[in-house]
């Protein structure tokens, strides 16, 4: 993997982590300016209907950051131009997990409130 490899792998978890934030606007943007004491929050709930464009994007985005991260390169020898930090790698699935989880928590957070708002 090179270094250009390394930021499409990063460019795409903050992607899904951004189009997961974006799917749930429509539940937690109300939730948050009830619980502040802030009106109109009705603007969020307009944001409904694109919840499934959204929660396509983070999917997408999330697809890719794995295909770059999980993907079988050629092998480079160390101190070659397409060598990669073993930790650098790490740390860019970590940063994926961690974006998936989030993408996962922010696509469902509506039928997660509603478990406790019922």
């Amino acid at each position: 993997m090179d270094d250009k490899t390394d930021k499409v792998t990063y460019f795409a978890s903050i992607g899904s982590i951004l189009s997961g934030l974006l799917a749930s606007l429509c539940c937690i943007g109300p939730l948050i300016f009830v619980i502040l004491g802030l009106s109109g929050a009705a603007f969020f709930a307009k944001l409904e209907q694109y919840r499934w464009i959204f929660g396509t994007v983070a999917i997408g985005f999330l697809a890719l950051g794995f295909f770059f991260a999980y993907r079988g390169g050629e092998e480079c020898s160390p101190g070659s131009s397409c060598a990669v930090n073993p930790g650098r790698k790490k740390l860019n699935k970590i940063i994926l997990w961690i974006a998936t989880i989030l993408v996962v928590l922010f696509i469902f957070s509506p039928n997660i409130i509603g478990i406790f708002v019922t």
